[in-house]
């Protein structure tokens, strides 16, 4: 049965889910941040200080408000997927939105108006943060903001190094080791710009990555859209001694998508089906790189059929690593040089947007790939290391592609809001918090802290020793990517919060 919660009572209780989240990811905010134990039903607890990792363990039994927290949690998980850090901002930032302005609601503000005030407010903020930035383009700068996320200073230069090797448009993978050191191996892989076509073909659910070896590859110019037309292929392919294939095609069918998966589950052969990215004849030419660069035929209705596709049309590779957005192969089995010589006699003569397209496809053949392989002496230190490099390699690749930020949660404190409106004051307090609350977890009054802060926008307070410092010597700095989508984040979330008008639960009764 469903249950109706309205207005106030509605807001109250979105109010109390996220009070409920923000209270258990508070603690781990900053390099002093405590460490939250958690305890899986039938599972071997996880120590973690990682904000993401608290948020998704957090189940609430009361469906009431369960809503509040798990708007914040999805959220922050599409955040940590994104660019690898700010969970905890987010948290704390969303729930302080919520709570300052029901404060306001139910003095008798009107919730429209508000939420318009703090949208309001929010674009100045933004243009503040981005005059602030500078840019991170050297591997000491990147190395400072790997450690600050890793909380590991050999983690931090190995993670950084490994980055600034494949560049912004290069690839990195993080794996489990055997062994007891972290280890780095750069080399080079080709990348299509989109991942699996079903959450489901991922072979390792907590990373939400899947990963083949040794698999035979499939190019199909149109959709497939029953199992049935491709079978005769994919048994010539289990013929050929092949226990997995990847298919890029340009869609793939309900039919088609549930049989893969239905046969990788019973292990009679794994399929990774991808969607080829762009549209029409860009989707073509991305088929015709792929093609060439494994080895492979594309096949089509106007060429060669499927029903008519041998072996030898079939193209190989010796890795495949997939997520939702990214399919990258390496050890290709065509003739990869010989494409990019071809493209870019093309870019000799290309113009406009076809020159911006060639540029994107020699990129994407040529890029750079690295394995990250995390080791430790246990699977639980594995495993809390691996959360930390992944969130370091994200935030990495943030502050490379778009910047850095004062760090210490000073940015978000110093950044000014205009106007004299409710809304603007909402959103004045709520930025306030980030920067309380790391000093409260550093052990640090707060109030002695606020007292040394300057007008100097790069100075803080080192929490390590509570003394004022140039944040960007002492690499305590954020990518602004990571600071701006937390902000742009939370806001979005607070004025849910702040607008509801009602709440539909199920009591599961």
């Amino acid at each position: 049965m469903t249950e109706v919660n309205y207005e106030d009572e509605a807001r109250t209780n979105l109010l109390k889910g996220a009070e409920a989240l923000y209270n258990a990811v508070k603690t781990t905010m900053g390099p002093k941040g405590r460490n939250v134990v958690i305890a899986p039903k039938g599972q071997p607890p996880t120590v973690t200080h990682d904000g993401v990792t608290v948020a998704k363990a957090v189940n609430l039994r009361d469906e009431h408000i369960r809503p509040g927290a798990d708007l914040i949690k999805e959220a922050a998980n599409k955040m940590n997927n994104d660019v690898g850090d700010g969970t905890t901002t987010v948290t704390v930032l969303t729930y302080h939105l919520m709570n300052e302005a029901k404060k306001l609601i139910d003095t008798g503000s009107n919730p429209m108006q508000l939420a318009r005030e703090v949208e309001d407010a929010l674009g100045g903020v933004i243009d503040y943060l981005k005059d602030l930035r500078v840019e991170a383009n050297d591997v000491e700068t990147l190395t400072k903001i790997a450690t600050l996320s890793a909380a590991d200073e050999t983690l931090g230069r190995l993670i950084a190094e490994t980055v600034f090797a494949v560049g912004k448009a290069g690839t990195i993978t993080v794996e489990y080791s055997s062994k007891l050191e972290t280890e780095a191996e750069v080399g080079k892989g080709t990348h299509v710009t989109s991942g699996y076509a079903s959450p489901r073909m991922a072979t390792d659910e907590k990373s939400g990555v899947a990963q083949y070896e040794n698999a035979a590859v499939i190019v199909v110019n149109k959709d497939i859209t029953t199992f049935m037309e491709i079978v005769p292929l994919l048994e010539q392919v289990a013929e050929a001694q092949y226990s997995q294939a990847v298919i890029f095609a340009k869609g793939f069918g309900e039919d088609a998508l549930a049989n893969f998966v239905l046969n990788s589950a019973h292990g009679k052969f794994k399929t990774l089906a991808v969607v080829a990215p762009w549209f029409e004849k860009r989707q073509e030419h991305i088929l015709e790189d792929i093609a060439a660069a494994t080895g492979a035929t594309v096949l089509s209705d106007s060429t060669i059929s499927l029903a008519s596709a041998k072996i030898t049309h079939v193209g190989k590779v010796e890795r495949v690593i997939a997520n939702t957005v990214k399919t990258t192969m390496i050890g290709l089995g065509g003739d990869l040089e010989g494409r990019l010589n071809l493209l870019r006699d093309m870019l000799k003569t290309a113009e406009g947007a076809d020159e911006e397209h060639l540029n994107i496809r020699i990129a994407a053949l040529a890029g750079q790939v690295a394995t990250i392989r995390v080791g430790g002496r246990s699977e639980t230190e594995i495993e809390e290391r691996k959360y930390r490099v992944d969130d370091a390699v994200a935030a990495v690749r943030a502050a490379l592609d778009s910047g850095i930020l004062p760090g210490g949660a000073t940015a978000l404190y110093r950044a000014p809001v205009q106007g004299k409106t409710d809304g603007a004051e909402v959103l004045s307090k709520a930025l306030k918090q980030p920067f309380e609350q790391l000093m409260s977890n550093s052990s640090i009054d707060p109030d002695t802290a606020r007292k040394q802060l300057t007008d100097d926008p790069w100075q803080g307070v080192n929490v390590r020793d509570g003394q004022s410092v140039n944040l960007l010597d002492m690499g305590i700095i954020d990518p602004y990517m990571v600071t701006e989508q937390a902000l742009s984040t939370s806001v979005s979330l607070g004025i849910i919060g702040m607008t509801a008008g009602a709440l539909i639960v199920d009591d599961g009764k």
